[in-house]
């Protein structure tokens, strides 16, 4: 719609989390906090490794069975932290966020009905209804991909440079900045790859349901000139472009999650 623009969404969510009342907010600053705790573990994961194998190897002095055994029981924790934070942090977020997406929908509402009458007749009103739909669907998952995947990875990527100058000296880091650079290049070319995929997979989607309800709103005049067969292949072939649409989709994002864990194992 040309009068509900980014930066009309982007100043609701703005107010959306001024909105939020003091329980929420709570919600919010214990997720980002567990998403810190989760990313420290993260980092400590391999350094307690590290610590493990030169205690073994008895290349240091940490070879009494009390300070292994530690070493130990201290990696399994911080191995459990790394692997459950973000579940553990989204959960905690899916209340506010949900508030956070019906306040958009309706101040989007509200602000569709602003519209003068030959403004609102011109557009496609089923176009306006999903859109206004889908903002409460799309939302938790934009929250999702930026705060659960992408925003700790970026953070883990830092810290692991940091780490990496202090214990093995600029030849590593400089390769781990390499690294580096080509996983924020791998994740921008993902970014704009899955906005075009989802523009594609909106447009599909808006265009079948706005054409099954022209269809049943014409009901009539399909049984008039009997065109049931017409109607019913047409949707047919509708439904295939949104089935591969929707597999390239979904494909997509999963395959941007493995880049993203496979750049970080590295």
């Amino acid at each position: 719609m040309k009068h509900i623009s980014v930066l009309y969404i982007s100043k609701q969510l703005i107010q959306a989390l001024r909105i939020l009342r003091i329980k929420e907010k709570i919600q919010v600053t214990i997720s980002i906090i567990i998403l810190l705790v989760g990313i420290a573990g993260g980092v400590a994961t391999p350094l307690l490794l590290r610590e493990i194998i030169n205690s073994i190897s008895g290349k240091t002095l940490l070879t009494v069975p009390t300070i292994l055994l530690f070493l130990l029981i201290s990696y399994s924790i911080s191995w459990m932290i790394y692997q459950v934070s973000s579940t553990i942090s989204w959960v905690i977020l899916q209340n506010s966020i949900n508030k956070i997406a019906s306040h958009i929908c309706k101040k989007t509402f509200s602000h569709v009905l602003e519209f003068d009458y030959m403004s609102f007749i011109r557009k496609d009103t089923k176009k306006s209804i999903v859109a206004i739909e889908n903002a409460f669907h799309y939302l938790p998952s934009i929250f999702s991909n930026i705060m659960i995947y992408a925003l700790p990875a970026l953070i883990d990527m830092v810290l692991a440079l940091i780490v990496f100058l202090y214990l093995y000296g600029i030849f590593y880091s400089t390769l781990l900045i390499f690294l580096f650079a080509i996983f924020l290049f791998c994740m921008w070319f993902s970014f704009i790859f899955v906005q075009n995929i989802d523009a594609a997979y909106r447009d599909k989607s808006e265009s079948l349901n706005s054409y099954i309800t022209r269809t049943f709103y014409n009901f009539e005049i399909v049984k008039i000139f009997g065109t049931e067969k017409y109607e019913s292949d047409k949707v047919g072939e509708m439904l295939t472009r949104l089935e591969n649409v929707s597999r390239r989709r979904f494909f997509i994002l999963d395959g941007i999650q493995v880049i993203q864990t496979v750049a970080c194992g590295i």
